[in-house]
């Protein structure tokens, strides 16, 4: 269950190093002279005159190589100590000039030129720093290719996902206008609703759109969505697997799936188009009792659930089956206005508890809309929203619950708008039911408990719902 937004942000702090080359020039010259005296040249600034003869060849050799070697050390004993002044005057005038920062940045610039990338590790900010100095160095050093707003993507979803919670995940702002896209009853796909167990990974077909392309290519509810595209999907997350299932609309998709049924991986090439969800399907069972399907949660489905209690009640509906098997839930917002439609006013929906202990009270705020008998069918597949209206409804002994255990979701997401308008989804709170049931992990027992026979035909579920409520 999810919590359409909340403000906050997320500074992300990257800092670039210079990098540069530095050069050290010189130069070196020889020469010989047959006169006998030297003269300061421009070329030779330090110079001096020098009036004896030149001395003759034999003497030049024994006695010029030992006198030009003893005085070039001295020279560059000279020069170092010179360069060791020069440099302790220019950084005391550096200290002088700017401040300390500066400085510190103009060591580190030189040293990258000289050395390779230096980072320095602000204690303040370490995860950042880190991320900084492992940067650095693939700035630096790496040699192949890489996309790095892509690599940064991965990063942030690594970073998420490292908390071990599969509800919480990194979206970009396509990948969260396309989810949101999906809420408002309209997003471009192949017409599925896909849920994932938790402990196997496993995304599973739960419901195949009528006159979606997913229906044309006979893709069938329990198939396992194991490829898209020709990457296995079997470990991802269930909003990485959407992401790559939806698309362009007119473009094509190519999914592999496990059909338990027949033991067998199958690909289907599939065109996306604009799938219109209808979240309510509803009709009459017989004279008085009539029946609602619930697909999930959304925007739409308050006014469509309004919609069809209005057209059955004119069809003669005194008693309701309202099926919620295989919701896997939707928005907060939208169970607590459904719950709404069937409470009395200012009944307890639900409450949450944050992390720093603050609860949040949910009530009906109106009279209901319908006030007849009714049965909730749910299953392994009810699960966060639909769990809310199915404890609201038992703890009020407004309804009747038939069917299996349900499947133990009781925490709440919420959305988080980062300064570079991605989103971060974080579990941020405990929900209970009015009574103060903890249903994460364990589920919602039935009253009467109806499993589903595979093997059969016959819905035992719905039969056990209209005996519930004595229909003809």
């Amino acid at each position: 269950m999810e919590e359409q937004d909340r403000s906050g942000y997320r500074q992300v702090i990257s800092s670039a190093e210079g990098q540069g080359t530095a050069e050290s020039s010189g130069y070196y010259s020889s020469g010989s002279s047959a006169g006998a005296e030297y003269g300061r040249g421009p070329a030779d600034p330090y110079a001096g005159y020098y009036t004896e003869p030149a001395p003759a060849p034999q003497e030049e050799k024994k006695t010029g190589f030992w006198k030009g070697f003893f005085t070039g050390i001295g020279v560059l004993i000279a020069v170092r100590v010179a360069l060791i002044a020069v440099a302790v005057m220019i950084v005391a005038g550096l200290l002088r000039r700017v401040s300390p920062e500066e400085f510190a940045a103009r060591i580190r610039d030189w040293a990258a030129a000289n050395f390779g990338p230096t980072v320095i590790i602000d204690p303040d900010s370490e995860a950042d720093s880190f991320l900084d100095e492992l940067k650095a160095y693939i700035d630096y050093y790496f040699v192949l290719e890489y996309d790095e707003e892509s690599m940064e993507t991965e990063v942030r979803k690594a970073y998420v996902e490292a908390l071990g919670d599969p509800y919480s995940a990194y979206l970009t702002k396509e990948e969260f206008e396309s989810m949101m896209e999906s809420s408002n009853g309209s997003y471009c796909g192949i017409g599925v609703q896909v849920t994932q167990d938790q402990t196997t990974k496993e995304v599973t077909v739960i419901t195949v759109f009528r006159n979606s392309s997913a229906a044309g290519a006979d893709i069938r509810k329990d198939d396992i969505i194991v490829g898209v595209d020709g990457t296995d999907v079997r470990q991802f997350a269930l909003d990485d697997v959407v992401a790559l299932i939806r698309g362009e609309e007119g473009t094509y998709v190519d999914v592999t799936v496990h059909r338990p049924s027949e033991d067998r991986d199958i690909t289907v090439h599939v065109q996306r188009a604009r799938v219109e969800i209808d979240t309510v399907e509803y009709r009459m069972l017989d004279k008085t009792t009539g029946y609602i399907s619930l697909s999930e949660f959304d925007d739409v489905s308050l006014g469509q659930m309004q919609e069809a209690i209005r057209e059955l009640s004119k069809q003669g509906m005194k008693q309701l089956v309202f099926d919620l098997r295989d919701n896997p839930g939707g928005l907060l917002s939208s169970v607590i206005n459904i719950s709404d439609l069937f409470l009395g006013r200012n009944e307890l929906v639900m409450y949450m508890e944050d992390k720093q202990g603050q609860e949040y009270k949910y009530y009906s705020q109106n009279a209901a809309y319908f006030t007849g008998k009714m049965a909730v069918l749910v299953n392994g597949n009810s699960a966060s929203a639909s769990e809310v209206f199915s404890g609201a409804m038992k703890d009020h002994g407004r309804a009747i619950l038939v069917g299996e255990q349900t499947f133990g979701k009781g925490i709440v997401q919420s959305f988080f708008h980062l300064s570079d308008d991605s989103y971060v989804k974080l579990t941020t709170d405990h929900y209970c039911t009015p009574n103060g049931h903890d249903i994460h992990g364990t589920g919602i027992t039935p009253d009467i408990l109806a499993p589903d026979d595979p093997e059969t035909l016959e819905d035992e579920g719905l039969a056990a719902a209209l005996l519930a409520l004595g229909a003809n």
